[in-house]
Parts: C-alpha cells; sequence; structure tokens
C-alpha cells in the first residue's frame, strides 16, 4: 500500500503523458526512426504488458500492474525518443531500463506470490464447482487440514455455494474456529454477511462439549461482530440501497450468534452499532440488552428517538450534555463530501444529538430548557453543534438548524466570527441568520473579519454583495 501511495501524486500524469507518446507515435508512424522505436520498444512492451493484465484478470487479482508498467514504460520511451539518432543501440538499455524499473515499481516476489495465490483460488474454485456438480465426495481425497480451511475460507465468500457443500467442508476442518493465519473460514462468513454459512457453523458452538465449549472460545476472544460492523460502517458511508440490505443481513447474523453466545454483546460491539445510526438494529439491541456505559444508552436513546426517556436522564444531570466518548472519536462520523480536518476533541453528547437525532429529539431537548449553548461555541471548535446543524441541513434535514439557530439567538449566545464563518461555508444562509434575530451589524462584521483574514471559500465570495453596503 505505501509504495501505491508514494506514487499516487505523479502516477496519473506519467500515464497520461504515455498514452500520448503513443498517440504521437501513431501520427508519425510513417518516419522510420518513429516507427522502429514502436515496432522494436513499445510493441514488445505493450505485447508483455498486455499479457501480463489478462493473466491477472483471469486469476482476479486486483493490482496496479498496468499503471506501473506505463510508468515504465514513458521512462524508457522518454529515453528512446531522446536518443532516436542512435537508437539501435539504445533499444537493449531501453529494454533493460523498463524491466528493471517496472521491477523496482511492482517487486517480483510480490508478482509471483499473487500470481501463485491467484492460481490457487482458480484451483480451488474449479474444485468447489465440481462439488456442487458431482457431490461432496469429490472432496474425500483431500485430507490435508490447511488445504481444506483454504477451500472452506473460499467457500464462504461465495454466496452461491450449497449447504451441502460447506457442511462437509465444515465437518472435515479441525479448527473452523480458528483465527490465526490467512485462513479463517468462520469470522470470513460473518464479516462477508454469509447467514447462511453462519447457520451451518452455529450447531458446532452449541453443548457442553470440550470442543464446543473452546470453539466458543475462539470466538469470545476475537469477537467476529464487532468486526462485521466495523466494516459494515465502512460500506454504509457509500451503498445506501446495499447497506441497508446489509444491515438486515447483519442482524440475522446476530440474532442468531447472540442466541447461543449472549456475552458477545460487548460495550466494543455497542459502539459499532451505534456506528451504524440505523433505528431498527439499534432497537433490536437494546430489547436484547441495554449497553452498560451512560454515554452508549444515550446516544441509543437519541436514536432509536425516545426522547422523553433522553430528556429525563439529562434533565437529572445537565452536565451529561458536555459527555465525550472516547471511543467515538468525531472523525469517524463526521466525514462530509472527503473532509477529514482533524478536531481537538472527541465528539459531546449534544453534538452527537445535533448532529444524528430526529429534530423532533433535538426540539424536545431544546424545549426542556436545560441546554446551555455558550458552552459549546469555543472559537477553537472546528464542528460546533451551529456546524454540525447545517451540515445536517445539506443532507435533507431542514427543521434542526432552525431550531438550533432560534434557540442560540434567544439565549444570546456570543458568537465568534469564526462560528459564523463556519456556519455559512457549512450551508447556512445569512438571510437565515438575519430571520433567526442576528443583527445585521454583527453578520458583516464577521463577513468583513473573514474577509480581511484572506477567507476565500466559495460560499462566502457567493453572499450578495448589497448585504453589507445598504445604509453606507
Amino acid at each position: 500500500m505505501g509504495r501505491e501511495f508514494a506514487f499516487a501524486i505523479w502516477l496519473w500524469p506519467l500515464a497520461i503523458a504515455d498514452i500520448m507518446a503513443l498517440i504521437l507515435l501513431g501520427f508519425a508512424i510513417k518516419h522510420p526512426r518513429v516507427r522502429g522505436i514502436f515496432l522494436w520498444l513499445l510493441l514488445p512492451q505493450i505485447v508483455l504488458v498486455g499479457a501480463g493484465a489478462l493473466l491477472f484478470y483471469w486469476l482476479d487479482i486486483d493490482d496496479s500492474l498496468i499503471f506501473f508498467a506505463l510508468i515504465s514504460q514513458f521512462v524508457s520511451l522518454s529515453l528512446a525518443l531522446i536518443g532516436r539518432r542512435h537508437f539501435k543501440y539504445l533499444c537493449l538499455p531501453c529494454h533493460l531500463l523498463f524491466v528493471a524499473l517496472w521491477g523496482y515499481l511492482e517487486p517480483v516476489n510480490y508478482l509471483t506470490r499473487e500470481v501463485a495465490h491467484g492460481w490457487e483460488k482458480k484451483q480451488i474454485s474449479r474444485l468447489i464447482d465440481r462439488a456442487e456438480r458431482e457431490g461432496v465426495i469429490v472432496l474425500n481425497s483431500i485430507h490435508d487440514n490447511a488445504q481444506l480451511k483454504h477451500i472452506l475460507t473460499q467457500a464462504v465468500l461465495a454466496p452461491d455455494v450449497s449447504d451441502m457443500t460447506l457442511k462437509a467442508l465444515i465437518t472435515r476442518v479441525d479448527t473452523p474456529f480458528s483465527c490465526c493465519g490467512d485462513s479463517h473460514p468462520f469470522f470470513m462468513a460473518v464479516t462477508h454477511l454469509n447467514a447462511r454459512a453462519v447457520y451451518q457453523f452455529s450447531p458446532l458452538l452449541i453443548g457442553d462439549s470440550l470442543q464446543a465449549r473452546n470453539h466458543r472460545l475462539m470466538v469470545y476472544q476475537h469477537n467476529p461482530l464487532y468486526w462485521m460492523y466495523f466494516y459494515l460502517n465502512g460500506k454504509l458511508k457509500y451503498q445506501h440501497e446495499q447497506g441497508l440490505r446489509s444491515l438486515a443481513t447483519a442482524r440475522e447474523i446476530s440474532e442468531k450468534l447472540l442466541g447461543i453466545m449472549p456475552k458477545l454483546l460487548t460495550e466494543d460491539v455497542y459502539e459499532q452499532i451505534i456506528n451504524t445510526r440505523d433505528r431498527e438494529t439499534l432497537s433490536l439491541f437494546w430489547q436484547k440488552q441495554q449497553p452498560k456505559m451512560q454515554i452508549h444508552r444515550l446516544q441509543m436513546l437519541a436514536l432509536i428517538g425516545d426522547s422523553k426517556a433522553l430528556v429525563a436522564a439529562i434533565t437529572d444531570n445537565p452536565s451529561l450534555l458536555e459527555a465525550r466518548d472516547d471511543d467515538i472519536p468525531i472523525l469517524n462520523i463526521i466525514i462530509r463530501y472527503g473532509d477529514m480536518k482533524k478536531h481537538s476533541n472527541n465528539i459531546t453528547l449534544l453534538e452527537f444529538i445535533v448532529r444524528f437525532a430526529d429534530a423532533s429529539t433535538v426540539k424536545e431537548l431544546i424545549t426542556a430548557n436545560i441546554i446551555d449553548w455558550q458552552h459549546f461555541m469555543l472559537p477553537e471548535d472546528d464542528y460546533t453543534p451551529l456546524r454540525l446543524a447545517a451540515i445536517k441541513q445539506e443532507e435533507g434535514d431542514r427543521e434542526t438548524l432552525p431550531l438550533v439557530l432560534k434557540d442560540m439567538l434567544k439565549q444570546g449566545i456570543s458568537f465568534s466570527d469564526k462560528n459564523i464563518t463556519d456556519a455559512i461555508t457549512s450551508g447556512v444562509k445569512p438571510e437565515m441568520l438575519l430571520a433567526s434575530g442576528m443583527t445585521k451589524d454583527r453578520l458583516c462584521t464577521a463577513l468583513a473579519g473573514a474577509a480581511n483574514q484572506g477567507i476565500t471559500s466559495s460560499a462566502l465570495r457567493d453572499i450578495d454583495s448589497g448585504l453589507c453596503c445598504e445604509g453606507k
């Protein structure tokens, strides 16, 4: 991964330049020297790269082979074009340079390992297909436990493998619940949301036998529910419809495993469940067992919409609004259009409620008159409740921002210039600030301060220039 990142900033320019060089060569193909470069340098390299690309495609290997080859080809082509008058002497050095540079960017030992792994996966896939067609008897000739684990691991990643094949493999493997090495079939089945495979594994977790107890111990040591929701949360940001289907499968797997091993529902798992922010999922776990940590209980109350219980708990202790969840840094839950700016602290309960709870829950909290907004408007904070409400409005919630803004102005909150400009750059319209009670002088002072400090956000530039000029 490190080497891909190292070349990321100049990979595309070089690739484009290489393509442009090929186009130019196509136009100049009638020139004898250029034709020689094309026939004796570019064409063999293109054939080699194309064959490698086809091999990687056939083996289903995801790699940056083509991109690194283009970089290597560009360098060798540049050398050939510069010394085209002496190309017959440079042809072999250019090929050696191409191979050496490509081997440096894409190490040979890495390539051979990936090809061997891809070939093994291909052979296993054929064996599984054969078992599906001819019956599981074809697996009887395999007695090596490590090989059987590899086959089972690949089988649980294929959603169309039959229950009969899965069951036959599970019963043949000595330790299907181990989480060591590169084969851990049970955990792969859970994290890849293969509910049918999990159902085939689950009987081995039931009972008081020594084997069943050992299996449960392995599962407890590497809690699969935590990793299942951890990986699922990463997908939910980008795959809404598919994410909803995945959540339904995750709930099915959770119910199955918790029915056998209820202690899997730990506080770490709850952190990941809260991050899904899915009401149906949260309600399911709330009914099974409430989290032990108070901050997690209050976050869940906010997300499932039990505003009465939430307001009652905070009314008894308003300082809870300032409580921070050390395990949910703001970077993990506030990612908007690639905004990765770091926050100095972790998110407070109030910020969590404003950002993720329904507008009705926020309204109940405001109506209870227990929020002192000034405590949450520190100038150094990059994400204040006002800015979070603005982000929420851009995502389609049109109620939370006016509620928050009006209550802040009602309390006479002293907004810093940064608070105001951050809110505007996050989507708050100046007209909304004025309609909620902010004076035009205060708004214009903040905008002038932003201009003096060289803040050139498009949101600030697009504000009507006449807004702060009237009456001058």
